[in-house]
């Protein structure tokens, strides 16, 4: 096999085709998308299956660091009242002083919590494994496309 360049190696019966480092990169980003996306819908899982639900009543909201505003939320546990922020930006709106909303929180560390929902919980984990699924779809076309271009008969050298 002669290597054309680094992208297209040329075998023994003249045919081109995509050399195994292309394969490799071309495919290796849409896996880690579908890798991380599957390690944070495990962690969301996780999290889920040993949280403990709580009606939580909205105190007070503050300023995020980065912009938005998170809620400081108060609930009661087995332990006591717990009185943690949320630390996701969300819309005072949707959420306003003095509203009750169910949460999710870990037993062991009440100050880690929620919101219920599948969404809050999965949809950036969904969102990422997406992003990896359409990537992986647009690299298979493109090596379909690439292994055709390349597989064009190159004329013997004289």
């Amino acid at each position: 096999m002669e290597q054309d360049s680094v992208f297209v190696t040329t075998g023994p019966d003249g045919v081109r085709r995509p050399s195994a480092g292309v394969r490799v990169l071309v495919f290796m980003v849409p896996c880690m998308f579908l890798a991380l996306g599957m390690a944070l819908a495990f962690v969301s899982y996780t999290f889920v299956s040993n949280a403990v639900t709580a009606e939580a009543s909205v105190v007070t909201y503050a300023a995020l660091p980065g912009g938005g505003y998170t809620p400081f939320l108060e609930f009661t546990t087995d332990g006591g009242v717990v009185s943690t922020e949320l630390g996701s930006p969300i819309d005072e709106a949707s959420l306003p002083t003095g509203s009750d909303v169910p949460v999710l929180y870990d037993p062991e560390m009440p100050a880690n919590v929620r919101l219920t929902g599948f969404t809050y919980n999965y949809g950036f984990a969904l969102m990422v494994i997406g992003i990896g699924v359409v990537l992986f779809l647009v690299a298979w076309l493109g090596w379909i496309i690439l292994s055709r271009r390349a597989a064009r008969h190159v004329p013997p050298a004289k």
